[in-house]
């Protein structure tokens, strides 16, 4: 019976616990042990982001090479040949005690992978995007995928570094509109191609431009 009331009283310890960090994830705080790449945690308070004025540099440069036309693969193998530290060493120069399971003692460097999450993720024009994972219960730590619907995005509760990602919609100031979507990419030889929808002020009917690299 102790044991059994023991168990209990972890469950429900645990639903608890799970409860106050999602209503946190909800109010717009950051959640993380550890910033996502261009970002770190303010020292005021722990679950705002603040802009990493080193790694926001190469983030920007990295959706710059992109809307140029470069490929996942270009870019990634551009900032390995510029020496450019990949996010894992950045990290460890930083002081930080991240710990990435599929890194060694030996360098990491940028993967193609790395890039595309980057100019996919909402972090950067100032969404939070969390509860993409959990687990799958206080005796089981092995985290498993949540469907997209589900996830936790609340906008505008950080500075942005840039002001487009792949997919999304966003409201430069020169413009009343702008749509910039990825409608495909050809993998196999590594070349987006983006459609750029601009409706200035003055413009009632849109024009359109297929920018095909």
């Amino acid at each position: 019976i102790l044991g059994l009331t023991n168990e209990w009283y972890l469950e429900d310890l645990s639903d608890n616990i799970k409860r106050t960090i999602r209503n946190k994830k909800e109010s717009g705080q950051f959640t993380g042990s550890f910033a996502p790449y261009g970002y770190l945690r303010s020292e005021e308070d722990k679950h705002k982001l603040v802009i990493d004025p080193i790694a926001s540099i190469i983030v920007k440069k990295i959706f710059e090479m992109y809307k140029q036309g470069n490929g996942y693969t270009k870019i990634a193998t551009y900032l390995n040949d510029t020496n450019v530290p990949s996010p894992y060493e950045h990290k460890k120069a930083s002081g930080s005690k991240f710990v990435c399971g599929n890194v060694g003692k030996e360098k990491s460097y940028w993967y193609s992978d790395t890039i595309a999450k980057i100019l996919k993720d909402e972090v950067y024009i100032g969404n939070l995007v969390q509860g993409k994972t959990r687990h799958i219960s206080y005796k089981n730590k092995k985290s498993v995928p949540v469907p997209k619907e589900d996830w936790i995005i609340v906008k505008n509760t950080h500075e942005p570094i840039i002001t487009t990602i792949v997919g999304t919609i966003v409201l430069p100031s020169p413009l009343d509109a702008a749509i910039v979507q990825s409608i495909n990419e050809d993998t196999a030889y590594d070349k987006p191609i983006i459609i750029i929808l601009c409706i200035p002020a003055s413009i009632t009917s849109g024009s359109l431009v297929n920018n095909d690299r």
